[in-house]
């Protein structure tokens, strides 16, 4: 089997040649994080103040087997003491991995002629290795490429230009492709940009309603910003509504890897409506729930709606237990864990089950070394979470090496964690943490003044809060 390969511009439509195909975050706040150090900026409270961080990690939980969806629990320690303790629980829920079909990808490159030659350039390479990798693409795939403006060396350009007045802005080029009928087959859209220019809040929202009619027809359409200070509130709501995958392009992009999420994301099932039940057992009480932020507990127990769950993907809980004293057993089940779920491709709801044990020990030398590697990486996240918004009061009273220190701490506790474990995401954390640091000992050798860090601590934050 075949698959063709399109690249068009405004008036412009060109077959490139043909080649045999076969198979191969969405932005995290430590993206954001990434990206505006890479800006020469401070970041500010708001640019990692999502209340769901933990879900933005993957967490390696063992897929399923049987049913499409699977619950997995893990105390901090399986040893707790006799005579009461406090401990945390992760409840994480699991999926399968979806299966790639063949998928027709659709690059929207929005390149007015406005930008700036750095912003052209970057537009141009990415879409370059994209066509680079075609050949990635699972059997009798296709792939489009249009932009507002012919792209250099991504094809040969044809002769038969048909000259239009002006070029079009977003909302013309998004509209053209959001009102075009489509073939039959999975179709997903990734609009590429670089800089959208000065938008009015009605343009913002009417650029959001074009993207739910893409999800309307049963497509999807993503986002991947490359240019700077992305307007990531705004972006993410795009792609959201699109019911696409939004992501900010740092240096340490990597094509391959965003290429095939992108394509495994377009083949996922969409679980909706998820009904997460946490009972504790046994005398044990839920004595807070870390995250996400807003789950609470009602007589004891947490009862909550999980909205969406990318087939693929993972969600967790996190919550602190307070542990009685044993009474007779020498273990007890303390959490109980239902999940109901309708799935889709059997056209039926399920119902998913598990508890947790623990092991009562009256020697507390029995409760050491025996923490669980998935509750303490989780620990480190939000830990790195808090440090960075802590780190902002800090910076603000221009005590920079305190800041310094605060940065330098965490990141040694990440960096020993990801080696030990082989953890790449953590050594992201880690070589973030570290840039952050060595960016604020820039500061103070430059005697920056307050006007500056007022700007990106304090001014600049809309982009990330903005609401629609």
């Amino acid at each position: 089997m075949i698959k063709m390969i399109l690249i068009n511009n405004i008036g412009q439509s060109l077959m490139l040649g043909v080649i045999i195909g076969f198979l191969s975050a969405c932005a995290t706040s430590m993206d954001v994080v990434e990206k505006s150090l890479e800006e020469g900026d401070l970041v500010p409270e708001q640019a990692i103040a999502t209340p769901d961080i933990l879900n933005e990690y993957d967490h390696h939980l063992p897929a399923p087997r049987s049913q499409l969806l699977g619950v997995d629990i893990a105390f901090e320690r399986t040893n707790v003491m006799a005579t009461g303790d406090t401990i945390h629980a992760q409840i994480g829920i699991s999926t399968q991995n979806p299966t790639v079909e063949a998928t027709h990808l659709h690059i929207l490159v929005y390149n007015p002629i406005t930008l700036t030659a750095d912003s052209k350039a970057k537009l141009q390479q990415t879409a370059l290795s994209v066509q680079s990798l075609a050949n990635t693409f699972p059997e009798s795939s296709s792939l489009t490429i249009d932009a507002v403006n012919p792209i250099t060396d991504l094809g040969d350009q044809t002769k038969n230009l048909i000259v239009q007045k002006g070029e079009p802005g977003l909302i013309q080029f998004l509209r053209s492709y959001a009102r075009t009928s489509l073939s039959a087959g999975k179709h997903h859209f990734v609009l590429l940009l670089a800089d959208h220019g000065e938008l009015s809040r009605s343009e913002k929202r009417n650029l959001i309603d074009l993207a739910n009619i893409f999800s309307v027809k049963s497509t999807m359409l993503s986002v991947v910003s490359v240019g700077e200070s992305p307007h990531v509130a705004f972006l993410q709501a795009l792609s959201e509504k699109g019911q696409g995958r939004f992501v900010v392009m740092t240096e340490r992009f990597d094509m391959k890897i965003w290429l095939k999420d992108e394509l495994h994301y377009a083949n996922a099932l969409k679980l909706r409506d998820i009904k997460l039940r946490v009972k504790s057992q046994h005398g044990a009480t839920i004595k807070t729930v870390k995250s996400p932020i807003g789950y609470y507990t009602t007589n004891n127990n947490i009862d909550r709606t999980i909205p969406e769950l990318i087939q693929g993907k993972d969600h967790v809980v996190l919550v602190e237990l307070d542990i009685p004293s044993a009474t007779s057993s020498s273990n007890d089940e303390l959490i109980r864990v239902d999940v109901d779920y309708f799935d889709p491709a059997k056209r039926q709801y399920r119902t998913v089950r598990k508890t947790g044990q623990v092991q009562y020990v009256m020697d507390r030398n029995q409760t050491l070394n025996k923490d669980n590697n998935k509750v303490v990486r989780s620990l480190l996240i939000m830990d790195t979470q808090s440090v960075i918004q802590g780190i902002v009061p800090v910076v603000r009273d221009k005590r920079y090496y305190q800041a310094v220190a605060m940065l330098t701490k965490q990141q040694i506790k990440l960096n020993e964690y990801a080696q030990k474990h082989q953890d790449k995401e953590l050594l992201r954390d880690a070589l973030i943490l570290s840039k952050y640091a060595d960016h604020l000992y820039n500061y103070d050798e430059k005697m920056f003044q307050t006007m500056q860090i007022w700007h990106d601590l304090s001014w600049d934050t809309r982009r990330y809060t903005e609401k629609f």
